[in-house]
């Protein structure tokens, strides 16, 4: 789509998805019928928040587990954490029932749980990566293969000038507004996943100058107007010390990428080309979420 603002700058804003991924593997000796975990998560580089990759989860993460029919299991939640995946306690003989098993990081007790699926009221601050698997179990298949998936949209902002190297060019941070930040997002123990609709909506402030990272938001659609997530930014050209432009730019998400999915990354890059026309040029590339291998732990 495209539109022409007359203005004092050409601006071009283009959302690209953008992350490159690889993954990390472990490996353990199987015990018998003892319950085990396996564990994986894409590792994605470019962000400004903390993103979580496998060695994070090291640290420790909490799995509640429920019988796939029946009431909770009796040893949840399991503590698991090191490059081995062990829980505390134990070790854990898997019952004759089956098992569902299910886990976010940063770790949040789910809502509700059973069997299928587990609940979770999930509000966002925008530096945390929140990422999330389920896995279910048998007797004759005691290894929980736990695939993390990135739960949240990635956003990034970036400033490019081409305008004479005469023009000197400031322009402030991003200030986000009517963005969804609370949600509930139900987890199937296939390791599938869906948000529910939003149950708040705040601000945010997307620094330029901040090295690192992007904001990590919840997936949420938008409208071509501003009921909806928009962004604002002031900007002033100056050419030898004399002001020859400058406004504040108000622009719909909706206008530029009407959909922010899960694990996935949108760059919106706002290049200034001179003092004319303001242009709105905006092309949403596919890109892929995180190539999840899942590692078994045997």
């Amino acid at each position: 789509m495209k539109k022409n603002i007359w203005g004092i700058a050409a601006l071009s804003l283009l959302a690209m998805l953008a992350t490159s991924c690889a993954n990390e593997a472990v490996e353990k000796k199987n015990n018998d019928n003892v319950i085990n975990y396996g564990v994986a998560t894409g590792k994605q580089t470019l962000s400004r928040a903390a993103e979580t990759i496998t060695t994070t989860l090291e640290s420790g993460f909490e799995v509640f587990v429920h019988y796939t029919t029946g009431g909770e299991y009796e040893h949840s939640p399991l503590q698991v954490s090191g490059s081995d995946w062990d829980y505390v306690g134990g070790p854990y003989y898997h019952p004759t029932n089956g098992l569902s098993h299910y886990a976010i990081y940063p770790t949040t007790a789910p809502t509700t749980i059973d069997g299928e699926a587990a609940t979770y009221d999930i509000t966002v601050s925008g530096d945390t990566d929140i990422v999330a698997a389920s896995a279910t179990t048998t007797a004759t298949n005691a290894t929980a293969e736990m695939t993390f998936k990135h739960l949240l949209s990635k956003i990034n902002f970036v400033v490019t000038s081409m305008a004479d190297e005469t023009i000197a060019l400031v322009v402030s941070d991003i200030e986000l507004h009517n963005i969804d930040n609370a949600a509930l997002f139900t987890l199937p123990n296939d390791n599938s996943g869906v948000w529910g609709g939003s149950s708040a909506t705040g601000d945010f402030t997307y620094n330029l100058s901040a090295e690192g990272a992007g904001l990590m938001l919840l997936p949420q659609q938008f409208t071509a107007d501003l009921s909806t997530g928009y962004f604002t930014f002031t900007y002033t050209m100056t050419q030898n010390n004399v002001v020859i432009g400058g406004d504040t730019v108000t622009m719909a998400l909706g206008d530029l990428t009407p959909v922010w999915a899960s694990g996935t990354g949108y760059r919106y890059v706002i290049s200034f080309e001179g003092p004319e026309v303001i242009t709105y040029d905006v092309n949403v590339d596919p890109w892929a979420e995180d190539t999840n291998v899942t590692v078994t732990v045997q």
